[in-house]
């Protein structure tokens, strides 16, 4: 395009080599050098209307871009499904369910299967019964197995997110799947939290104190007193369970697992503690510790 504007340009002037110069062929104006852009700016200002039709003739003459008829086999069930994608896996901003561009890539799509537009305000019902599905394939492959449950607060600007994973084997591997992320609305206390693993994960995914093997945690002091509150009533829920295992093992209590990196982090902590007020002792002011 931008090639094709030059020779229009340049077509508007003689050339004279022996000279070095320009001669508009309009007004016979000479110009020394064959410069481009004092040449455009002559037009622009002494011939504007001839340059522009010139310029809207070359516009029409360019060939059109041919469409072609794409044919592809969607099924809506996969439309939704990457959609749903775009706003939780690849974390995109609900907004972009909007934009013209999206709209684009997408009508012929929604129309062709017969279906609604996804939008930003109905994209949560999506999510919502992709959720549902999630779960019960979840709840289906921990049936009956051994469960290891980690559990993880964290806390900013007062608030704070509870986290719990499951580990659980299945075909000669160990799967890991999220439970779900909470935000808690009471305070951190150990009743307060182990009523809430209970309620919000084990039994919402049809667990049973029996299956859960261990619990991983840091040292928080509420958090391990949550596991003690869940581990109070194990061996009577162990008792009513009618249904047994899937390796026929009976636990009669969850054991409660300390972070490895946190335990150590917390005993090197407290070394340099002790080893602040050894050197206060010994007379030195100690720095950085």
């Amino acid at each position: 395009m931008s090639r094709k504007k030059h020779n229009i340009q340049r077509n508007f002037f003689d050339c004279v080599l022996e000279r070095n110069g320009s001669v508009c062929k309009i007004c016979r104006r000479v110009f020394k050098g064959n410069y481009l852009t004092n040449l455009k700016r002559h037009l622009i200002e002494e011939h504007k209307s001839q340059y522009e039709s010139e310029l809207r003739g070359l516009e029409r003459s360019e060939p059109v871009e041919k469409k072609k008829k794409v044919s592809v086999t969607f099924g809506s069930n996969e439309v939704k499904d990457a959609c749903v994608q775009l706003v939780t896996t690849e974390k995109m901003p609900f907004a972009l369910l909007d934009t013209e561009p999206f709209k684009k890539l997408t009508c012929q799509i929604f129309s062709g299967l017969n279906m609604g537009p996804i939008t930003s305000r109905n994209i949560m019902e999506h999510v919502a019964e992709k959720y549902k599905t999630v779960k019960a394939s979840i709840i289906k492959a921990m049936t009956h197995k051994l469960i290891s449950l980690k559990l993880d607060i964290a806390s900013r600007h007062s608030r704070g997110i509870l986290g719990v994973n499951a580990q659980y084997y299945e075909d000669n591997s160990i799967k890991v799947v999220t439970l779900a992320i909470i935000e808690l609305n009471k305070k951190h206390t150990g009743a307060n939290l182990s009523a809430e693993i209970e309620s919000t994960f084990i039994e919402d995914f049809s667990l049973t104190k029996s299956q859960i093997y261990s619990v991983t945690s840091d040292n928080g002091g509420n958090i391990i007193k949550s596991i003690e509150i869940l581990n109070e009533d194990s061996d009577d829920s162990a008792d009513d369970d009618e249904e047994e295992l899937e390796t026929q093992v009976n636990v009669c209590s969850m054991a409660s697992v300390k972070c490895a990196a946190h335990t150590q982090l917390v005993q090197v902590m407290l070394f340099l503690r002790r080893l602040a007020s050894w050197l206060k002792l010994c007379g030195h002011q100690p720095t950085g510790l």
